[in-house]
């Protein structure tokens, strides 16, 4: 056995109680999550601290589901890049959420020493030791612009990365990913957003689908906003509801919309009318908030691979609603286009790129 450089005393002082009197808390049949929380909380204070100070490069945890619970916690606080890796036996997605986190799942429990658990652990020490030599330290060098995208919209996310690095910028696309992008925001390490696939927008207002975890923050869209960075709203993705598993297993109330089976174990759900109006509200209530130069730029012939003549969840009429109601409810500060072609059309991605050439041309 070998002491810790910061012993539990110190993480139960941390997280605000004392260890004496949490153990007899315990013993006297306190919950365990009550006493888990403190211990992560005094966790994620150390680990930051040491971060801050430049004494941590990379960070790696041993356990269970409370090991993995109280490990990817701390990881959690730490900006994108640090190197993260949970070794676990018990993977969960409501502990990874959408942070870059390198889980390696054990083979065996962590019963004591045996060759299995040898073989395994000193691959999982390796392989922290690798990522903390091998990741680049470098700051952005150019302009970084982030885009949001699904695979309906990838033609478009790749179009418009195409030409903005033509113009000098260095472009981050982010798949499923936005929580990622306001964590870098925040970190000022994000020149402006076109976010092209707010499709997250649906299941944090409009339908939560059960049994996933709600890894995104109510303020979606929110920090570019805030923080007055150039920013361009596209309504890609929000002709669909995503859900995990078949159609057999969808709510009740989604059993009579038009379906798509994207893969064996999700499948897609048409947006209807009523659900547009409501998206109006919440995009104008939030664009609002804007300090800086945005546009909403508008396809006319369909938000997503789907969503075009021929495809299963075209229907004109109901992007037609969100149009329409975004008109008469967004301020006249922010320029709204409408552009008559495809997401994924060229056409579509050169008036992007031209409005975004607007944007910045009025921030100098």
């Amino acid at each position: 056995m070998f002491q810790g450089d910061i012993p539990r005393e110190k993480v139960a002082d941390l997280g605000g109680r004392k260890l004496e009197s949490l153990i007899k808390d315990i013993e006297q049949g306190l919950e365990k999550i009550k006493a888990l929380e403190v211990v992560i909380k005094g966790v994620k204070k150390a680990v930051l601290d040491l971060y801050r100070k430049g004494e941590l490069d990379g960070i790696i945890a041993i356990g269970g589901s409370t090991g993995t619970a109280i490990g990817t916690a701390a990881m959690k606080v730490l900006p994108i890049g640090v190197p993260k890796l949970m070794v676990s036996t018990f993977v969960d997605p409501h502990y990874i959420g959408e942070k870059d986190i390198m889980i390696f799942q054990t083979p065996a429990d962590m019963v004591g020493l045996n060759y299995i658990m040898k073989r395994a652990l000193s691959a999982a020490a390796g392989a922290i030791i690798g990522m903390v030599e091998l990741t680049a330290k470098a700051k952005p060098q150019k302009p970084v612009v982030g885009i949001t995208a699904l695979g309906v919209t990838t033609p478009a996310a790749m179009g418009i990365t195409s030409k903005l690095r033509e113009k000098g910028y260095d472009v981050v696309v982010f798949h499923a990913k936005s929580q990622n992008l306001d964590e870098l925001i925040e970190q000022d390490e994000v020149f402006g957003v076109i976010d092209l696939t707010p499709f997250e927008l649906i299941r944090l207002h409009i339908f939560h689908p059960p049994g996933v975890p709600p890894r995104e923050r109510k303020d979606r869209l929110e920090p570019a906003l805030k923080k007055g960075l150039p920013y361009i709203f596209i309504p890609g993705g929000l002709d669909m509801h995503i859900f995990r598993g078949t159609p057999k297993e969808l709510p009740e109330i989604f059993k009579s919309r038009k379906l798509y089976r994207h893969g064996p174990y999700v499948t897609l759900a048409r947006t209807n009318k009523e659900e547009m109006v409501k998206l109006s509200q919440v995009i104008a209530d939030k664009l609002k908030l804007a300090k800086g130069s945005v546009a909403v730029v508008i396809p006319l012939k369909g938000f997503s691979a789907l969503d075009k003549p021929g495809a299963p969840f075209y229907d004109p009429e109901t992007d037609e609603v969100l149009i329409n109601e975004l008109k008469t409810k967004l301020p006249p500060n922010i320029k709204f286009v409408v552009v008559d072609a495809h997401i994924n059309d060229k056409k579509f991605v050169e008036e992007v790129i031209r409005v975004w050439d607007e944007l910045i041309e009025n921030i100098h």
